[in-house]
C-alpha cells in the first residue's frame, strides 16, 4: 500500500520517504481486532495521502523534492527538499543514508500493539 503511494508521488517526480515511526504508527491505527488490515487503507488515506497532497500544494513542493514524513510525539510531521538536478538528489542520498536531512527522526518508541500486520506487506 505504502510501494503504491511512493509510485504514485515518484511518477509525479517526488521522493517520499517514510521513517520506522511512521510505519509503525500507521499499522497501530490501522489494525482492528475485529477488521484485521483493512482499516490500513483509511488510516493511509487520511494519515499520509491527504495531508501531503495539502502540503504539496500550500508550500508549493517542486517537483525533484525529497518528502519525508516522521511521526513523534503523538504527531506527522512532513518536510521537504528541493533539489535542481538528479545528480544532486542521488548525492544527497549517499551523504545521508538515514534519508533525514539535518536532524536523525528519534525512535521514540512506538509500536505496534499487534503483531498480527507484517510491517513488508504494508510498505
Amino acid at each position: 500500500m505504502l510501494e503504491n503511494l511512493k509510485g504514485r508521488l515518484l511518477s509525479k517526480s517526488y521522493h517520499l520517504l517514510l521513517s520506522d515511526t511512521v510505519i509503525d504508527q500507521i499499522i497501530e491505527e490501522g489494525f482492528d481486532p475485529d477488521f484485521g488490515a483493512r482499516p490500513l487503507r483509511r488510516v493511509i488515506t487520511n494519515r499520509l495521502e491527504d495531508n501531503l497532497a495539502a502540503t504539496i500544494l500550500e508550500q508549493g513542493i517542486e517537483p525533484g523534492s525529497a518528502i519525508w514524513v516522521n511521526y513523534e510525539h503523538g504527531k506527522y510531521s512532513i518536510n521537504h527538499r528541493n533539489f535542481d538536478a538528479a545528480e544532486d538528489l542521488g548525492e544527497y542520498y549517499l551523504s545521508n543514508q538515514d534519508n533525514t536531512p539535518e536532524e536523525k527522526p528519534e525512535d521514540i518508541g512506538l509500536k505496534p500493539k499487534k503483531e498480527q500486520i507484517d510491517r513488508n506487506t504494508l510498505i
